[in-house]
């Protein structure tokens, strides 16, 4: 055995020698880009469609098998809990905060150097897969955005050091950025929202540096998507109806209660990642871990809408005649909260859409039934931009992934308002948002462990 790796690491070594000194930087550089592009795009695009085959699972088990479930979920969970905050604790959460991180860190210093490697390692991608599908099984209300991108982005960091063996590359930002952009984008089917995305919240003073590699990053996971799923809408094409100053009025009265919930909603999950800090004593963290798993499988019970991402139930709300219950919002909230609380891995994007939507239809249904009205559809949609915007503190992000998700660029002003609205209504409550905030955390983290070394 011995033998065996000494005669790969000597082979290994001669064959990295060869290549660099017969392939430029940039020929290198552009082809472990493409090639990371390509293999995150297929990546993704099994995880997503893995996600949704696990997310059936558990509606029709939870629906039919109930009591087996009420076993399973504090196993599942369990497992999760050890995968995703002790054995790799990178992994747990959505995984944005510790790409913003990344992205902000010298990773020149030793305690950058470290969280960069830990926080987006190809363990960490793994953990974050096994964690994720793990919780929304046990009937979790989470989503598979933010774990999208962790995972791309640790994919285009695992080439960015195979490259450094060939050619020394010391920059990483724009390879966790593209990477990021390239998750989003290939997550939704949305390479325009990808690319924006990137600029307002990953890399808005770095993106002069990145563009051309964040366009070629997006371009190539994204063709690589289609070509396998074909040109999709993540949600479909609503119909919605032209609007007036009358209608305009409303959205923005909307917008503001949305962007303020969105912003609540981001503060409350942001509390629960806090909570499972202060509790130290194994065992009382295992019967915690354990009675939300049991607590998150009955609220799945009660409502098949109440877990997984929420994609069905939008689409529920957008294109049949069924009425919703007016609890699935609040169940949805607090499904969500509870899977944060535990530290396990899971995304608030796709949930915090599903909310906005909930919380856009039964707008409008107030407004049904205090006047003519006939575009429930369009108070979804701007529902869902500007709950978004409230969570996240991206508005142009927000809308444009809207709009590419359901082809409604008749809507688009409506839209654009509904974020502006809500952007500034949120900020009243908190100028960062969860992700922020979060971020905000690992930086105070990296800082004290600087200054011990």
């Amino acid at each position: 055995m011995v033998r065996i790796r000494s005669y790969i690491d000597v082979t290994s070594k001669m064959l990295f020698a060869q290549l660099k000194q017969r392939v430029t930087e940039k020929q290198s550089f552009g082809f472990m880009f493409i090639l990371a592009a390509i293999c995150n795009g297929l990546i993704i695009i099994g995880y997503g469609e893995l996600f949704s085959i696990v997310e059936n699972f558990a509606r029709k088990s939870v629906a039919n098998h109930l009591v087996l479930m009420l076993v399973a979920a504090p196993i599942l969970f369990l497992a999760a809990w050890y995968l995703n905050t002790i054995k790799f604790p990178f992994s747990s959460g959505s995984g944005i905060p510790q790409i913003i991180t990344a992205t902000e860190i010298s990773a020149e210093t030793q305690a950058g150097k470290s969280f960069v490697r830990q926080a987006l390692s190809f363990r960490t991608a793994i953990a974050k897969i096994f964690g994720s599908l793990m919780v929304v099984l046990a009937g979790g209300a989470v989503g598979r955005e933010g774990p999208s991108l962790h995972i791309s982005a640790s994919i285009f960091y695992l080439f960015h050091r195979a490259l450094n063996k060939i050619h020394k590359t010391p920059d990483h930002k724009s390879w966790i950025i593209g990477g990021a952009a390239a998750g989003l984008a290939a997550a939704f089917n949305t390479p325009l929202g990808g690319i924006v995305y990137a600029i307002e919240e990953l890399g808005s003073q770095y993106f002069t540096e990145i563009k051309n590699n964040l366009l070629l990053a997006v371009l190539v996971s994204g063709i690589a998507s289609q070509t396998i799923l074909g040109t999709y809408l993540f949600i479909g094409t609503p119909e919605t109806n032209p609007y007036n100053f009358r209608l305009l009025a409303l959205i923005v009265a909307l917008s503001a209660f949305c962007g303020l919930a969105g912003a609540f909603f981001g503060h409350l999950v942001y509390l629960a990642t806090q909570l499972k800090n202060r509790i130290k004593s194994m065992p009382v963290r295992v019967f915690f871990v354990s009675a939300i798993a049991v607590t998150v499988c009955l609220i799945a019970s009660m409502d098949p809408f109440a877990l997984g991402t929420g994609r069905e139930y939008i689409a529920s709300l957008l294109f049949t005649d069924q009425t919703p219950s007016i609890f699935t919002v609040p169940l949805r909230l607090l499904n969500t909260c509870l899977v944060y609380m535990t530290g396990v891995a899971g995304g608030i994007f796709a949930p915090s859409l599903a909310l906005g939507a909930g919380l856009g239809f039964h707008f409008s249904g107030v407004i049904e039934s205090l006047m003519p009205f006939s575009n429930t559809n369009l108070f979804i949609l701007c529902g869902m931009v500007s709950f978004l915007t409230g969570v996240t503190r991206t508005p142009l992000t927000s809308f444009i992934l809207v709009v590419e998700m359901t082809d409604r660029h008749i809507s688009i002003v409506p839209l654009m308002l509904a974020a502006l609205v809500a952007s500034i209504i949120a900020k009243l409550w908190n100028k960062e948002g969860f992700y922020g905030l979060a971020m905000l955390d690992y930086l105070q983290r990296i800082k004290v462990q600087t200054e011990k070394s």
